[in-house]
């Protein structure tokens, strides 16, 4: 104690006890060791390596306890912090490692949101406004929120798993806060864009059209693609060229003073129109891209995104073996 009030430090070397100033204690007179730290003579220094939290962490939750100084080095590569001090210092520096360097993923419950209509580093900064740290509320600190922003997801970190059923609900609030229209997509594996998209039509039929004809509503402006014979699905397979309703195959089309001439669709797209939980809806199927184009509220889509889910599958199918035989009549044939 002494010896800190004059800014000296005792350190053994050759067989000995020096005196040094303290700012001078470690340049070329100690070594660093792994030893315990209760077998220190004088000012020695101890490299300490980490587990659970990174050197650079550790180094701010020393700075607040260690003398000016005691913290010699920080290896971010190695993960190992070197501390330099006295028998008891030492001791004191290792017990405060000790209680910071744990695991604290353990007992830690983790859950991954999936974010269908807004983005998740902005829903993710919503939650931290109401449950992080700086909220002053009694849960403040008990959650940690971070954004996915590749796969549109929020991260949830609690100690109590009873908490991430109440963080789902929350979000789902949130996530379907706004009530405007917006544009989703899916990408369809099994079934057709276009036989799905009619086979919404027949679902979620708007009132006035419920009476039982398998036509599906347009929406505004859509152009509706006509169904022809096998082979003629609005397309002349003889020549390639657009036909709705015309006898020479060409593409046709009306137009009037101000109004704008826009390009047909290819056959096989299809836009509907559909009413879901009371909110006007467009689907409009893409054969091009295998997708379904849905323009309408969180809410309605996840309603069409249940029924696309349950249609979308792998439709049955029949293995048949057949083998073909040649046979050479060649004459050589002896009982």
């Amino acid at each position: 104690m002494v010896l800190g009030w004059n800014n000296a430090r005792m350190v053994y070397s050759g067989g000995r006890y020096n005196i040094v100033a303290a700012d001078q204690a470690l340049a070329g007179t100690v070594a660093p060791s792994t030893a315990p730290a209760a077998s220190a003579r004088g000012l020695e220094v101890r490299v300490i390596p980490l587990q659970f939290i990174s050197a650079s962490e550790m180094k701010k939750v020393l700075e607040p306890y260690a003398r000016p100084n005691a913290i010699v080095n920080v290896d971010s590569g190695r993960n190992v912090i070197t501390l330099g001090g006295t028998r008891a210092e030492l001791e004191n520096y290792m017990r405060t490692v000790e209680i910071f360097d744990v695991d604290w993923l353990s007992g830690m419950s983790v859950g991954v949101f999936p974010i269908q209509s807004g983005k998740a580093e902005q829903v993710a900064a919503d939650l931290e406004k109401v449950f992080g740290e700086e909220s002053k509320t009694p849960s403040a600190g008990m959650f940690r929120f971070l954004p996915l922003e590749n796969a549109n997801a929020v991260l949830v970190i609690t100690p109590q798993v009873r908490y991430l059923d109440q963080i789902q609900q929350w979000l789902d609030r949130i996530d379907t806060a706004g009530g405007s229209a917006r544009l989703f997509s899916y990408e369809l594996r099994y079934i057709k864009a276009r036989d799905l998209a009619e086979r919404l039509g027949e679902a979620f039929a708007s009132s006035g059209n419920r009476d039982g004809s398998s036509q599906a509503s347009l929406a505004p402006g859509a152009i509706p693609s006509q169904q022809g014979s096998d082979g003629d699905r609005g397309m002349d397979s003889r020549n390639g060229s657009s036909n709705f309703g015309s006898t020479s195959g060409s593409s046709t089309g009306r137009s009037t003073t101000g109004s704008m001439n826009l390009p047909q669709r290819q056959s096989g797209n299809v836009s509907v129109s559909l009413e879901v939980e009371g909110d006007r809806v467009g689907v409009s199927a893409v054969e091009e891209t295998h997708t379904l184009l849905v323009r309408s509220t969180p809410q309605a889509w996840r309603s069409i995104r249940e029924v696309i889910e349950k249609l979308d599958v792998m439709p049955l199918q029949v293995h048949i073996e057949a083998q073909v035989a040649e046979v050479a009549l060649t004459g050589d044939l002896k009982s």
